[in-house]
């Protein structure tokens, strides 16, 4: 089942007798309504007392795109572009277009306008261009950037139909026992998770750390049931407090040194203690990790 649809079966649950109209207040504002009570229907989660929604087939908005490709029966106007008004500045027998190409672009470059094709009229000898010639020109003249041109818009193909819902339900609709039974599931599904100890873990760890004050007392109430004199090896610390990431309680004990309410030394003598208990000493670029704790 989609999350809209169980969403759907929450919301009708919270109504009277799991019963409403799809124009009822918390319903007639749900997206695509009459669409999901089609489906919950269909599935068995709900029934209907009356008629069902309809579902009505409307066609698609048709969009306009601009043509991407220079074709002339789409071309409104034509200018002439910066590099083209450059290049009619140098010497006509160095440029490597045809004395047809720089007559259009002359042209054009007259009055510095967009024009519409058929203002575009130019002579060849005594004998005017042809359209065709001068449309092929025109493309040349795009392709190489030398122009510019605006295009009419071109109707882009439409998608066959688009869907959209009217509601038209005359009747009511009810969750049925199959709609209770999921959300029942549901339900004991997130009361597992919240009894469960990952859970506890993960409400933990999202709890605040300790502050200083806080860590310096654990750490007098561990000493004071280690018995070792004042020197409390660090690894009781961090069996007390799991939750703490190791960097965070490293930080702690050092704003605690910082503050001169801690002394931290390194382990000398390793045979009193096991090689997980020793990793649990903060680590040091030279001699042995730092271990016992000592308050000041």
């Amino acid at each position: 089942m989609e999350f809209q649809h169980l969403k759907f079966l929450l919301k009708l649950s919270d109504l009277p007798n799991g019963r409403a109209k799809l124009t009822s207040i918390g319903i007639k504002d749900f997206p695509d309504k009459a669409q999901i009570s089609q489906d919950l229907a269909n599935d068995g989660s709900i029934s209907f007392d009356g008629a069902h929604p309809v579902i009505t087939i409307e066609p698609a908005i048709e969009q306009v795109e601009t043509p991407q490709g220079f074709e002339i029966k789409n071309v409104v106007t034509v200018g002439i572009a910066p590099t083209g008004q450059a290049l009619l500045n140098l010497d006509p027998s160095q440029l490597p277009i045809s004395e047809g190409e720089l007559k259009v672009l002359a042209k054009l470059g007259e009055t510095g306008e967009m024009l519409k094709l058929t203002e575009i009229v130019v002579k060849i000898g005594t004998k005017k261009m042809s359209a065709t010639d001068r449309n092929m020109i025109l493309e040349k003249l795009h392709s190489s950037g030398l122009i510019t041109a605006s295009f009419k818009p071109v109707k882009a193909k439409k998608p066959a139909t688009s869907k959209t819902t009217k509601t038209k339900a005359s009747g009511e609709f009810q969750i049925t026992a199959k709609g209770q039974d999921c959300l029942q599931k549901l339900h004991e599904y997130f009361e597992s998770l919240r009894k469960s100890p990952a859970s506890d873990l993960d409400r933990t760890k999202l709890s605040p750390p300790p502050s200083d004050p806080e860590i310096l007392q654990i750490i007098r109430e561990l000493d004071s049931k280690a018995e070792n004199d004042n020197y409390l090896p660090i690894f009781y610390l961090r069996e007390r407090l799991p939750t703490i990431p190791r960097e965070e309680l490293d930080r702690i004990l050092y704003s605690l040194v910082k503050q001169k309410k801690i002394k931290l030394t390194a382990l000398l003598d390793t045979e009193k203690y096991t090689q997980k208990q020793i990793s649990a000493g903060i680590s040091q670029l030279s001699g042995g990790p730092l271990f016992l704790i000592r308050i000041v």
